[in-house]
């Protein structure tokens, strides 16, 4: 089997305030907070295979490829590196009623 589809993506994230002190050089500095909410978009495609094991039990493996546009969360050199683009590999057991 196969699919396929588009996504919405709506991100939130939060950056603290922290100060520090350096004792041995005698210094102090902050590092600001900061926030993003981003709204972005993207497609995702899977194919799968399923095996019956016996009477309704199942095995199912499926590979699904996920692309997403908008959701990158750097807007500067120091900021948090984000990404949501990927490729996943998943297997479980089911059961058909």
């Amino acid at each position: 089997f196969f699919g396929g589809g588009v996504s919405g993506y709506l991100t939130k994230i939060d950056r603290r305030d922290y100060d520090l002190y350096n004792y041995s050089r005698d210094t102090y500095f902050s590092i600001k907070a900061s926030g993003y909410d981003e709204i972005g978009y993207g497609f995702q495609v899977f194919v799968g295979v399923r095996a019956f094991v016996c009477s309704g039990l199942f095995i199912e493996t499926q590979l699904r490829g996920r692309y997403a546009v908008g959701t990158v969360l750097t807007h500067d050199h120091s900021d948090i590196k984000v990404k949501f683009t990927g490729l996943d590999l998943t297997t479980g057991l089911g059961w058909k009623l």
